[in-house]
């Protein structure tokens, strides 16, 4: 698991000059601050399942994780795009802009969307460790930091929020 965790931690590496010559310094801070908070979400909003999946796999065995594994990513992925939907008009309050220096303006479905999507990579990740299954987690970890550089050189070129498109990428 160490060369698939190596790419994802160089991951921001990789992205931070794409991420100068698309944002001014103060949508880098605000991008900064929201992805500070999606980690504080995830792990909230993850509610221990990691954890419990991985122990219902050991006494189960592999052949049993189907429902146990349907049901953590289900439950996690409702509780994650609950969490980014109410947190993303939080974003915008006056004094959390103040603090910012901006307003975001971070759409609920975009914030929600995303954290639904975190906590259902947190799944399957989770899920290829059960496996134990290192050569699919690698690919996938290289995969995600190609299409995320791909993506946010794209969408921001398209969209009118940068903000909002690198968090959608």
């Amino acid at each position: 698991y160490f060369w698939a965790y190596a790419v994802l931690a160089a991951e921001p590496l990789l992205l931070i000059p794409l991420l100068i010559a698309l944002l001014r310094p103060e949508e880098i801070g605000v991008l900064g601050s929201i992805e500070a908070l999606i980690i504080v979400l995830g792990g909230l909003s993850q509610l221990g399942v990691k954890f419990s999946y991985l122990q219902h796999v050991a006494d189960h065995g592999q052949e049993g994780r189907g429902r146990g594994f349907w049901t953590a990513a289900l439950m996690t992925c409702a509780a994650g795009f609950a969490a980014g939907a109410l947190a993303a008009p939080l974003l915008d309050a006056p004094p959390v802009a103040g603090v910012l220096g901006m307003v975001p303006g971070v759409h609920w479905t975009v914030l929600g969307g995303l954290m639904l999507a975190t906590n259902l990579q947190m799944m399957l990740v989770t899920d290829l460790r059960a496996k134990r299954t290192p050569l699919p987690f690698a690919a996938a970890s290289l995969a995600r930091v190609v299409a995320v550089a791909l993506l946010v050189f794209q969408l921001t070129g398209r969209m009118g929020e940068p903000i909002e498109a690198i968090l959608l990428a």
